[in-house]
């Protein structure tokens, strides 16, 4: 859905000079709301997180390794991508506006680069190279208090995380152009609903459920049609509907077409390399459109807008999900498998060093003698 967004969005809407291909364009961003696919995100990512805590106790060396695993999660992927960002733009660019593009196109690569920029990009501070990664930004300053907010969710009781969640959106409503408040009532959201979900919908059944769920899909792509209007009732909405369809495909029977469809294997895979898929796609959209503008001119392409941005998204899409794959195969599964077994192996150490073992003082566990058989 974002990347749909991504694509349809190289062109301003010229509803004056085309007026087809802009209602067309309209409308492809309905259908494949961008915005309601972000809040969605981080209301999974809200609730998936506090899986993750809930597997040990919240003390200072489990939310060490919480952090470790994050890191690991996060940064090696985002790291080769960023050597691929400067290369392409060491290799291929070319000063120069596009007459026809929308602003943010123009925008891309058209600053300062050096050591320093790059660097900075490296570490999330700012995100010139890959613009659509201002997400992820946004995602490690909600890690620095998730764990905070979890011991919130945990000890508060029901008044405690009804008070904190108002709180949450008076300062998202108050201040409103400040979008990490927008994302933390999303991951908090995600983190403290999830209880009223699952009794809601292991209490609806057979129509009602299936009617509720459909609506919340169609307020998610409608609704933030007004957000320019009315922003922070569009957050409230799409934090509503989309906590229910998401708790939904968790908690409801899975007898229904839709789940069916999004428990398919090419569903699952997409999922399994959706983060390395999200943070290329941006990348790939854009020199993809790049080098066809170059291709068939600037003019031309203003002129056929809407087939000009098909075109990139059937191609970018493809080759993204292609590169994805590699990406996650080659660099996310490793090193989550390598967080994995280091977050083990520290547990193990103090488990050992609390049980007074003084194997665990060196840095080291005695290991169990193997038995052979005879």
């Amino acid at each position: 859905m974002v990347a749909m967004t991504h694509c349809f969005a190289i062109f301003a809407y010229a509803s004056e000079q085309y007026p087809l291909q802009a209602t067309l364009q309209l409308w492809v961003h309905i259908l494949f709301q961008g915005t309601s696919a972000l809040i969605t995100f981080f209301v999974i990512s809200g609730y998936v997180l506090s899986i993750s805590l809930d597997r040990s106790e919240t003390t200072f060396r489990n939310i060490l390794i919480f952090y470790m695993r994050r890191i690991f999660r996060i940064f090696p992927a985002h790291i080769v991508w960023m050597f691929i960002a400067l290369g392409m733009l060491l290799l291929f660019y070319a000063p120069g506006q596009i007459a026809t593009a929308d602003r943010w196109f123009n925008e891309m690569n058209s600053g300062p680069m050096n050591l320093a920029i790059f660097v900075l990009n490296l570490g999330l501070v700012i995100t010139s190279l890959i613009p659509g990664e201002w997400t992820l930004t946004l995602e490690l300053l909600v890690y620095l208090i998730y764990p905070l907010l979890y011991v919130i969710y945990k000890k508060g009781g029901v008044a405690g995380n009804i008070l904190l969640l108002i709180f949450l959106m008076a300062c998202s409503f108050i201040f409103g152009e400040i979008r990490l408040l927008h994302y933390l009532v999303a991951f908090y959201w995600g983190l403290a609903a999830a209880p009223l979900y699952k009794r809601l919908i292991e209490r609806i059944s057979g129509r009602t459920g299936t009617f509720l769920l459909w609506t919340s899909i169609f307020l998610l792509l409608v609704f933030p049609v007004m957000q320019k209007k009315m922003p922070f009732a569009t957050l409230m909405v799409q934090l509503v509907t989309g906590g229910f369809v998401i708790f939904s495909c968790i908690y409801m029977k899975r007898d229904r077409a839709l789940f069916r469809f999004l428990d398919g294997p090419r569903i699952q895979r997409m999922g399994q390399i959706s983060y390395s898929f999200y943070i290329s796609h941006f990348l790939i959209n854009y020199w993809v459109a790049y080098f066809l503008f170059r291709l068939v001119g600037q003019q031309t392409a203003g002129e056929i807008r809407f087939l000009f941005m098909a075109v990139v998204a059937a191609i970018s899409i493809t080759l993204a999900h292609k590169l994805s794959s590699i990406s996650y195969e080659k660099i996310e599964a490793p090193t989550m498998k390598y967080s994995s077994n280091l977050s083990k192996r520290m547990r193990r150490r103090a488990a050992a060093a609390d049980a007074g073992d003084p194997a665990a003082t060196a840095g080291q566990v005695e290991a169990k003698p193997v038995v052979q058989k005879a």
